[in-house]
């Protein structure tokens, strides 16, 4: 039996094979899962001391008294803790096996060598649940401070949030944060800064941070020092294809057989 073939222009073979291109390309984006990503990280911790009364004779000054670290993982509904304690701040990190999560604290050998950080992200899973992950690193500064002086904390931040495509459900936040407590039983809340950084507005932000306090008491004040470092990603379901998705992927599967040599 003899086969006639027909040889298709070139301008058309062009323009079909674009055409299946295109559909396959619409139909694999539909398919694809969401991805939404933050990172979060605080450094160069430092402080400066004024004299309030420099005519009582009472020099300025800070003293160090003990720390605490807390760095903690969440990721698909495991919370992994990692805790450092004693009489000064300790190292601690902490990463899952498939780095959706991290946290790290980084005490160096001083204040000013501190270094927290959180990164996450999160996939679209093709399950009705999606994806939901976290991290933080928090540590604590207590700290005695001499009277008629004022202390203000200060810190360099950067923090990142984006995702692959505006997915239903998909998003992230990256946060930074500095808070002055009173180190005694009533934990007064003296001051604090909180900068966010989020797929719905800013998407990154970078910095300085500052807290402060004015001990105007006649006796030297103990006092605790917060800062913390966290990211959260959040990642949709993947999304059930429409009967037109698979259409379009079996359309475009023939155009492209049909690209170069139409048979009659």
């Amino acid at each position: 039996m003899n086969r006639h073939y027909t040889v298709v222009p070139r301008t058309l073979r062009s323009v079909r094979l674009l055409g299946a291109i295109a559909l396959l390309s619409a139909a694999s984006s539909t398919l694809a899962a969401d991805t939404s990503f933050s990172s979060s990280t605080v450094s160069n911790l430092r402080y400066t001391l004024t004299d309030l009364t420099p005519d009582d004779g009472i020099a300025a000054n800070l003293t160090w008294t003990s720390g605490f670290v807390d760095v903690t993982g969440y990721h698909d509904g495991i919370v992994f803790r990692h805790f450092g304690d004693g009489s000064a701040p300790v190292a601690g990190s902490w990463t899952d096996g498939a780095d959706n999560t991290a946290a790290s604290f980084e005490p160096g050998t001083s204040f000013g060598n501190t270094v927290l950080s959180a990164t996450v992200h999160a996939d679209g899973a093709d399950d009705a649940v999606g994806q939901a992950n976290a991290a933080y690193a928090l540590s604590y500064f207590d700290f005695t401070v001499s009277a008629g002086t004022a202390v203000t904390f200060y810190s360099d931040y950067e923090i990142h949030a984006g995702r692959t495509e505006p997915g239903e459900g998909t998003y992230a936040t990256s946060t930074t944060r500095m808070e002055l407590f009173d180190s005694g039983t009533s934990q007064d809340h003296f001051d604090s800064s909180w900068i966010e950084a989020a797929t719905y507005q800013v998407r990154d932000k970078a910095g300085t941070a500052s807290v402060s306090f004015s001990n105007i008491y006649g006796t030297d004040w103990t006092g605790t020092l917060t800062v913390q470092a966290a990211g959260q990603a959040f990642a949709g379901p993947l999304p059930v294809p429409e009967p037109s998705t698979y259409a379009m992927l079996g359309v475009g599967l023939l155009m492209l057989g049909a690209a170069a040599r139409r048979r009659s």
